[in-house]
């Protein structure tokens, strides 16, 4: 310290515990917040061992692999507050390619039939009734013939809670998630609640054609857009109860986080991801198991290697 510098005058409007340290104690205060409510979100999240190894589980395959479920927890048919068991609805298996690429969210047809080891012929509907997710990814990946790396399932009462949380959200005819671009109200519509579980069963709007899957899809972008909008920014509390909502409905695969979840719903937006459903043949009836189908061999012999060596996707995939 210079003896010879001249005195410092008082600084009253500074706070004499740090002086201009204090922006930084107000930092740390908010990352240790965040970090907290982080380490809380991730700690809240439902978890299942669904990806569990077994003799000849495929280990190979390039880029990640998830399998997402949505099952129907709501029995009543226009009630939201139904009990029950769990009824598998759709299965979906995303794949994001090693390099980057445009990622392809494939609909699996739930009566495609699965030869499963000790359990014989099944569908993969029926795979699930009778072993939950671990026995359904056992079928996945015999026909796919790649590993499941990721598992996520929600119900649709799951699904419409989301959409309630924000606010509700607008399906649109020709770009179903675009919450903010100005639309005619005839191409458009604002759903929640009963009328948000309406669309997802039975596509129950004017312009309502994707099949099940992508009605799924679409709604499930249309939440993340919303949650993620500028305007959600200015809502806290709307953000907060949407997180909530998010980590009670939703759940994944015990080697799973939250920063895989983050990945997981950019991949899912409109605009960031391909969405196709297999064309299926010969449907059939199979004592036991009840109607099955299968999938087109010249689609299926293209699709395998898009997922296990990111080949192009299939030209014979179904839009949706």
């Amino acid at each position: 310290m210079n003896p010879d510098a001249p005195p410092r005058g008082p600084r009253a409007w500074l706070p004499r515990y740090g002086g201009r340290r204090w922006p930084y104690a107000v930092l740390d205060v908010l990352l240790v917040g965040l970090l907290a409510s982080c380490l809380i979100a991730e700690a809240s999240l439902g978890r299942i061992d669904a990806t569990a190894p077994y003799p000849l589980k495929p280990t190979w395959g390039l880029g990640e692999d998830w399998l997402l479920v949505t099952h129907d927890d709501l029995p009543e048919r226009h009630s939201l507050t139904g009990t029950g068991g769990r009824r598998i609805d759709t299965a979906m298996e995303l794949h994001l390619r090693h390099d980057g690429g445009r990622p392809l969210l494939v609909s699996l047809p739930l009566r495609t039939t699965a030869t499963i080891a000790g359990y014989g012929a099944a569908s993969l509907g029926t795979a699930y009734d009778r072993g939950g997710p671990r026995l359904l990814i056992r079928g996945v990946e015999s026909i796919i013939h790649v590993s499941v790396d990721h598992y996520v399932e929600i119900g649709l009462g799951g699904l419409v809670s989301l959409a309630d949380a924000v606010g509700g959200v607008r399906i649109c005819a020709d770009e179903p998630t675009r919450v903010a671009a100005p639309r005619a109200s005839a191409n458009c519509s604002t759903i929640s609640g009963n009328r948000a579980l309406d669309y997802l069963r039975d596509g129950n709007l004017p312009h309502a054609h994707p099949g099940p899957a992508e009605r799924r899809r679409r709604l499930l972008a249309a939440v993340i857009e919303k949650a993620t909008s500028p305007e959600a920014a200015l809502e806290p509390a709307r953000t907060i109860a949407f997180v909530r909502t998010a980590l009670a409905v939703v759940t994944v695969d015990r080697g799973n986080h939250l920063y895989d979840l983050v990945r997981l719903a950019l991949a899912l937006c409109d605009g960031a991801v391909t969405a196709k459903t297999i064309p299926t043949v010969n449907g059939a009836w199979l004592p036991g198991v009840g109607r099955i189908v299968g999938w087109d061999p010249k689609t299926m012999a293209e699709l395998v290697p898009s997922l296990v060596v990111d080949r192009p996707e299939p030209k014979g995939l179904i839009p949706g």
